[in-house]
């Protein structure tokens, strides 16, 4: 739990205190705040804001306190007595003071910059002449300490306007641009006299035209973290028109072509290494305000951190924030007015608006009446969030004129141009750009013959956000350059050593197309590429693609990529590029193919495996597969036409899906399994083609075979099902992962712990590492116990049903009211009926479900459990209450024992279990409230074998039911 400090009164504090709000204990979100070195969740506690204003005041667990910010060690003397952990300061006034430099010495977390890299804000001079020095692009300009020297500079230069700034602070007002020399010179003698502070040097700078944007990335003076593009209105009154203000709105995002954003990101990087380079490294939130010119772009000034959007935009939405002020600003400011509207200005929004009026200089009344009145010219700003832009810039509009009070106005065309040009970019791949329409359909083309270039673009526009999602501040550069670009530099490691791998799906894919699913497969790509290249100890950096196919179909691809996208999230890894190659005749209609490339990296003294280290006695450690994974299916595939099925029929070994549903579970991803073992073990193994004999040797020295028990884990009923059609066990060992994906070789006194740390991951000790007997590097390296047997006994367990010959006598066991004992009876006791209840056995006395039975008229008897000192001496007299009632199939409904693996073998297939949901789906207890809680539609219960090991399920019969919207505790009961 941290506590915060805010510095600052304005409505940007507003929003970073709103959003610090949100990452309290009892709000909606979590945040990375406290320890930069640490990975865990922190929440907020407390804010402290200083001085804060009547509206931040509002927000939750906030309190306004007052400081001297400008006394440095009072504000540190706070931080240490009342705890705080981050300090944020918003204005750039405390920032070019050297407020961060005093934090930072007293041992306090500071977010901003120190003094010298404020400048870049504090002194656009310093800014102007850094940007020369780093070129990076910015206009002609020249700095002045005399209003003479300024306005001579200007009568002589021939430029076509100018733009006459204030070097220091000056709220965002120290800017005037002019059309003419004699307003230029007029501005000069204006900004001495309103700043004269900030305007003791003076910068004269030629006029750009064209489009204004702001760039706002995060940075720690090395790397950046792009946001949104967004533009700024800085004119008092509508068309651009009046003087400069701190700001009277702002659209978020602003559409920018690929190359244009590449371009605004390659300007703030050069920003925040000329900075390092220059030895005053940047922290914080670096703003570029760009003009987007014919001729190129253009840094007019750097670190404008006033004049940001209040808003950090969410993918997928448009928002607008558009600022009230009073009437004559920004010449005047008229307070004490009093405000009404706010709450209207926020009511009434729809599930896809997000509302919210941000207090820029609000105070209360003082007539008691607990009002809001107005204490400064911009006086709230309020921002709509929305799905569409013409939505949020009309409600954001609508909302402003909410709020009321003695000359309140606003720019009705906030937004206006962001969403023309919104709306101009969305182009339709079947509009062509230019050329006559019947000399193009003569003339032989590239479309012409089968390539279509548009519809490559408007595919590679499509997976643009899901590709950037996985890109953090180390992936340099973006798409549409010749190569992926990575910071290694970021990792800080000594003796770095990169590992690559490569891999596709193979015939799998041809399964999903007959299925006609494709979201699975971006998972199974990643997960054969990262896996392997995790097994010798990397930590995941970078992913390419690789996709052919002989006619693009772009929302085929689309799935595959936003599936590689989630997956490459999931692991850490980022997306940095690819290649999508459409060639005509190469494959059949609708075939495609995928490979992926991956890059990660591992200190050297880290490689795995460390076969040096390995010993005979070494334990090994299986991690359950998700089913087939992606290897074998060429025999998978040879087994269903064998078989005359659809991969639309019901799944043989799990009738609630259909059998191409299951085969096309995605591989599973081990980068978490990896991430809580790295520095524990000895070495891994990717079981993929070669199955568990060819994969397993793979990370074993010669001199020692692994020892594999299979009766230490179960086959899953997907590998029985392929071997009860007549596969040798042989060859679904060096085909299959046979139920374990990954297999890892630990040191037996690190056994317990890494079981211990991969408990919920499906891990368990399934073999041994044995010396050679004879000639290294002969003989079979993995040799798997029991194997057969195993299989032969599942494969007939599988195919195996009770020999019934009249009606089955049938016991029941339950604990309490027995859960599904009524329904049971009520259904043998029916005509027909082919099983009769010849016992119900409780191992409680007084369970309810006893006297039921005996108002029945079915015998009944009770074991007590805590009458015997072990679970086999409790099953020895269970077993003879069965035997003396002749009890023949034995049903399990709300028993609540776990029964012997000597019990469960004894009565295999005469034991089944009534689950109340649709297994494999929301194991364990209280099932029901699971199933409501993950929020299924239909849910039910299961009719299964009881096996030695639960992953073996062996369905009967499913019943479902489809959900209503009551709520989870009525449900439950």
């Amino acid at each position: 739990m941290a506590i915060v400090l805010v510095l600052g009164s304005g409505g940007r504090e507003h929003a970073i205190v709103h959003a610090l709000s949100l990452c309290s204990s009892s709000g909606h979100g979590g945040s990375h705040v406290g320890d930069p070195g640490q990975d865990e969740d922190f929440s907020v506690e407390k804010i402290f804001v200083a001085p804060g204003n009547a509206g931040i005041q509002l927000e939750q667990n906030v309190e306004c306190v007052s400081l001297d910010v400008k006394d440095h060690e009072s504000v540190a003397s706070f931080c240490r007595v009342r705890s705080v952990g981050l300090v944020v300061v918003g204005p750039e006034a405390p920032l070019a003071a050297g407020i961060a430099d005093a934090l930072t010495a007293a041992g306090i977390l500071v977010f901003g910059p120190s003094k010298k890299a404020a400048s870049l804000e504090s002194d656009k001079s310093f800014a102007k002449d850094f940007m020369r020095r780093h070129e990076i692009p910015t206009a002609a300009s020249a700095s002045f300490s005399d209003s003479e020297s300024a306005k001579a500079f200007i009568r002589r230069s021939d430029w076509g306007g100018w733009a006459v700034k204030a070097a220091g602070l000056a709220a965002g007002k120290g800017v005037v641009v002019a059309g003419s020399k004699d307003e230029a010179c007029a501005a000069v003698e204006e900004l001495q006299i309103l700043h004269p502070m900030a305007a003791t040097t003076l910068v004269v700078e030629e006029r750009l035209h064209g489009t204004e944007v702001s760039a706002l990335c995060l940075t720690d003076g090395r790397s950046i973290a792009m946001l949104p593009p967004s533009q700024d209105h800085k004119t008092r009154y509508s068309h651009n028109r009046g003087p400069n203000t701190g700001g009277m709105g702002a659209v978020c995002p602003y559409p920018l072509e690929d190359a244009t954003a590449a371009l605004c990101r390659d300007l703030l990087q050069a920003t925040v290494d000329g900075m390092a380079s220059d030895g005053t490294p940047f922290c914080g939130v670096l703003y570029a305000g760009l003009m987007l010119c014919e001729d190129g772009v253009y840094a007019c000034a750097l670190g404008r951190l006033s004049e940001a959007p209040p808003v950090v935009f969410p993918k997928g939405l448009f928002s607008c924030a558009v600022v009230v002020v009073t009437q004559d600003y920004p010449q005047a400011a008229q307070t004490g007015l009093p405000i009404t509207g706010l709450n209207a200005a926020q009511e009434n929004a729809d599930t896809n608006t997000h509302v919210k009026v941000y207090h820029n200089s609000t105070k209360r009344s003082s007539d008691g009446g607990g009002g809001f009145v107005t204490a400064g010219g911009r006086v709230v700003t309020v921002v709509v969030t929305a799905p569409c832009a013409s939505t949020a810039r009309l409600d954001a509009c609508r909302r402003a004129a909410c709020i009321k009070f003695e000359g309140a106005d606003w720019r009705d065309d906030i937004g206006q141009e962001a969403e023309t040009e919104a709306q101009l970019g969305v182009l339709s791949p079947n509009q062509s750009v230019s050329g006559d329409k019947d000399v193009m359909a003569s003339s032989l083309t590239y479309s012409a013959s089968g390539v279509d270039v548009a519809a490559g673009d408007a595919f590679v526009k499509a997976i643009k956000e899901s590709v950037a999602a996985t890109q953090g501040p180390a992936v340099l550069g973006g798409l549409g350059d010749f190569g992926g670009f990575f910071d290694l530099s970021v990792k800080g490691m000594r003796n770095p050593v990169l590992v690559t791998g490569a891999d596709g799906v193979g015939t799998k894919l041809m399964v999903a197309n007959a299925v006609g699913k494709h979201n699975s497969v971006g998972q199974d790509l990643v997960a054969m590429c990262l896996n392997d290249i995790q097994c010798h100890g990397a930590v995941p950096l970078v992913f390419l693609d690789y996709l052919a196919t002989g006619k693009l179909q772009p929302h085929v691809l689309q799935e595959v990529v936003q599936g590689i996208a989630r997956s490459c999230q999931e692991t850490g890894a980022a997306l940095i590029g690819g290649e999508t190659a459409e060639m005509p005749g190469m494959y059949q209609p609708g075939e495609y193919d995928v490979a992926g490339f991956a890059v990660g990296v591992v200190e050297k003294e880290d490689l795995l495996p460390k076969r040096l280290r390995m010993r005979p006695g070494d334990c090994v450690i299986g991690i359950c597969s998700s089913g087939f994974h992606s290897n074998g299916f060429s025999l998978v595939r040879r087994v269903v036409d064998n078989l005359g099925l659809q991969y639309s029929d019901p799944c043989p070994f799990d009738p609630t899906r259909t059998l191409g549903d299951v085969l096309l579970t995605p591989t599973r991803l081990y980068s978490k399994v990896f991430a809580k073992i790295r520095g524990r073990i000895l070495g891994a193994a990717h079981i993929t083609g070669g199955g568990l004999v060819g994969n397993a040797a793979r990370m074993l020295p010669p001199h020692l075979v692994a020892h594999l028990d299979v009766s230490k884990w179960s086959v899953p009923p997907e590998f029985v099902w392929i071997a009860g059609q007549g596969v040798a066990a042989s060859e679904m060992a060096r085909t299959f992962n046979l139920g374990l994906g990954l297999l890892l070789t630990v040191r037996q006194e690190m056994k317990e712990e890494v079981l211990q740390v991969l408990e919920a991951d499906g891990a368990r000790e399934v073999g041994r590492l044995v010396a050679t007997k004879g000639t290294p590097n002969g003989g079979t390296r993995v040799i798997l116990e029991g194997l057969e047997q195993h299989l032969q006994e599942a494969v007939s367990g599988l195919t195996k049903s009770p020999c019934i010959r009249g009606r089955v006598r049938t016991a029941i066991f339950i604990s309490g009211r027995g859960s599904n004992m009524e329904a049971i009876v009520s259904a043998c006791e029916a005509a027909g009926s082919p099983a009769e209840v010849c016992l119900v056995l409780s191992n409680r006395p007084g369970a309810p479900g006893l006297m039921w039975a005996q108002q029945r008229g079915v015998p009944t008897v009770v074991v007590d459990h805590k009458s015997y000192g072990s679970r086999e001496d409790f099953e020895t007299a269970a077993q003879e209450e069965l035997e003396r009632h002749g009890a023949e199939l034995v049903c399990l409904a709300g028993f609540m024992r776990i029964l012997t693996e000597g019990f469960v073998r004894q009565w295999r297939g005469r034991l089944i279990n009534i689950h109340p949901s649709l297994l494999p789906a929301f194991k364990g207890k209280d099932a029901q409230k699971q199933a409501l809680q993950a929020g299924v539609k239909i849910s039910g219960c299961t009719v299964h074998y009881v096996e030695v090991r639960n992953s073996s399920l062996v369905v009967l019969s499913y019943w479902s039911v489809v959900g209503s919207g009551t709520s989870v505790d009525k449900r439950c009961r």
